[in-house]
């Protein structure tokens, strides 16, 4: 009985449904953990395995609720391929886990609103600015990649850049921004950010450190989405470096990857 409500409850808390249970375990532990559903998507496991350290890092039941994540959003996403590109599954899943990533530690993980996603095999002419472009997020619900461009993001884990962290992160923040993430704790973590970004001593850091590359200056989205690669590609310097910055993400996503990763060492 007792296996059979944790099950029931890991897909409620999935799913979306059952708010009373949402607000029990909302924001922590048991609320990503506490879940024994059926696994339908054992099948990505590999393929995770090979790209995302994160997804390497984290423990078995966990990496069961983030393959479920990925199947959910998978979903709920129309996928589109321009310049003669053919979708595979295998993109969905990658772009998707990029996606998951990013919202992993809270109880609203999709971008509703983005539902629209157009994949070209390389850097591309953009209509919208009459430039060229490895990616592009759009207000009305799209987001665009370089094919080549994301993957050469996802194979080199450790240089803090990377395509598909870098345009979800602005998917994200329009969420936000919005109103479309019924989560009052993130809206409140999310506004301290802004606030904490703008403190003269953080902005000096920034210049004079090197640590964030400079387009980090260009505003406020372009500052976090390129804190959110360096929040998962090297949060170990993030810490270390820009500790304030680095401790509001982690509050405000509801996990720490640095203590992640040194989790996953020391049981390797």
């Amino acid at each position: 009985m007792f296996g059979l409500l944790i099950e029931l409850t890991g897909e409620l808390l999935v799913t979306g449904v059952g708010s009373a249970i949402r607000r029990l375990y909302s924001r922590t532990w048991l609320s990503r953990n506490l879940f024994i559903g059926r696994d339908l998507q054992s099948n990505y496991h590999q393929l995770l395995h090979s790209h995302f350290k994160f997804y390497r890092a984290l423990p078995a039941q966990s990496q069961k609720l983030f393959r479920r994540r990925i199947r959910v959003f998978v979903k709920g996403r129309k996928f589109h391929g321009r310049g003669g590109l053919i979708v595979t599954e295998e993109m969905k899943v990658l772009l998707s886990a990029t996606a998951v990533k990013i919202t992993f530690g809270l109880d609203h993980f999709v971008f509703d609103t983005f539902n629209n996603i157009f994949i070209y095999p390389e850097v591309y002419y953009s209509k919208n600015t009459g430039n060229m472009h490895k990616g592009e997020t759009h207000p009305v619900g799209a987001v665009v990649f370089s094919w080549k461009d994301f993957l050469q993001g996802i194979e080199n884990e450790e240089d803090n850049l990377n395509l598909g962290l870098h345009e979800f992160s602005h998917a994200f923040v329009l969420e936000l921004k919005n109103g479309n993430i019924p989560d009052e704790v993130l809206t409140e973590h999310f506004l301290e950010l802004k606030t904490v970004i703008f403190k003269p001593e953080v902005r000096k850091l920034v210049v004079e450190h090197g640590y964030l590359r400079a387009y980090a200056e260009e505003n406020y989205m372009e500052f976090f989405a390129v804190c959110i690669e360096s929040y998962f590609e090297t949060p170990d310097q993030f810490a270390a470096q820009m500790p304030v910055v680095y401790r509001q993400f982690c509050k405000m996503l509801n996990q720490d990857t640095h203590q992640l990763y040194l989790r996953a060492q020391r049981t390797s």
